[in-house]
């Protein structure tokens, strides 16, 4: 018969460092309204990375998720930061990716993610009467404009991004335009 495939390695660990979001996506399952924002605790994420890179066998790829990552980059920077350090002291390789919105995108994010080869998704829908219609902010607004900002203001950086979109019945027939 087929050979099954094995895992007998762990090679990837998510960090979910908050649920909190400053867009209000009206198809994210991630934060209601009625729960409190969380953030991870430093330590925890430290103990998950260390005990991750021990039973790597060589590689660890380590994902910071969200909600939206970039409002607790104080915190994020110090787990790269903790992460590499203890990946060197084991000789092990370690890799961070983050999913990001773009909307908090600064100098400071750009230097450190392009200094720790920190490679992001970009959340984005497509064209603005498309990805607007489902990314919100708060009030009610689409968000297409801090997209807009963030390719203006850092152009390379933001080319370097992957992009992951949100199809829906009310989208997908539009995946050509979104593509595009």
């Amino acid at each position: 018969g087929p050979v099954q495939p094995t895992s007998d390695h762990l090679n990837t660990l998510i960090l979910k460092l908050t649920n909190a979001c400053n867009y209000a996506c009206t198809y994210c399952y991630d934060f209601e309204p009625e729960e409190r924002a969380t953030r991870l605790d430093f330590a925890t994420a430290c103990d998950a990375i260390e005990q991750s890179l021990h039973i790597t066998p060589a590689s660890l790829h380590v994902i910071l998720h969200g909600g939206e990552p970039t409002l607790v980059f104080p915190l994020l920077r110090e787990i790269v930061t903790f992460g590499e350090a203890a990946a060197e002291r084991l000789r092990k390789s370690i890799i961070f990716s983050g999913q990001t919105n773009l909307s908090r995108l600064t100098t400071e994010v750009v230097e450190f993610s392009t200094q720790h080869d920190l490679v992001w998704g970009i959340s984005l829908d497509g064209p603005p009467e498309l990805n607007d219609r489902f990314r919100i902010v708060h009030t009610g607004s689409g968000t297409y404009t801090y997209f807009s900002r963030a390719l203006r203001q850092f152009p390379e950086f933001v080319r370097r991004c992957g992009i992951l979109t949100t199809i829906t019945s009310a989208t997908h027939q539009h995946l050509l335009s979104i593509a595009r």
